[in-house]
């Protein structure tokens, strides 16, 4: 069952880059969540479908539908009527283990994450946007 992402305030969606794609996020009471869409085109599933069967695996917590009216930007230009899936952190942890291997992107996006970020949570307790050791190219903020 998905739930509904149901800020009390409008949120603010940022959008990262990684390796020339966009990665949109939001907040929700404090947690990250990211756009599944844009998790699976980083892992290189090619096909609605496949995004839709990823995002349908994860356990029901870590996704969510999030509607144009729950943002706080007036340019909604591309977000679809019926809502825009989202994943929790854990469930981007949680597709970046599953995904498939053979896929250049897949590696890429699971070296980052295994071998930059938890290693700097698990060293630091956190991990710091822009601190890390990989080119500025690789992964920047992207202004809204």
């Amino acid at each position: 069952m998905r739930h509904t992402a149901a800020p009390t305030e409008g949120v603010a969606i940022e959008t990262f880059e990684f390796n020339g794609l966009g990665l949109r996020a939001v907040r929700l009471e404090g947690e990250p969540w990211f756009v599944a869409k844009d998790v699976c085109d980083m892992l290189g599933y090619t096909s609605a479908g496949a995004t839709a069967m990823a995002v349908k695996s994860l356990l029901p917590d870590e996704r969510a539908t999030l509607f144009k009216s729950n943002l706080r930007t007036s340019d909604v230009s591309g977000f679809p009527n019926r809502g825009m899936s989202i994943v929790s952190e854990s469930g981007v942890y949680r597709l970046v283990m599953r995904a498939q291997t053979h896929r250049e992107e897949a590696i890429a996006f699971q070296d980052w994450v295994t071998r930059v970020v938890l290693p700097t949570i698990r060293k630091t307790g956190g991990y710091i946007m822009g601190e890390e050791k990989l080119g500025a190219s690789c992964f920047r903020h992207v202004a809204d």
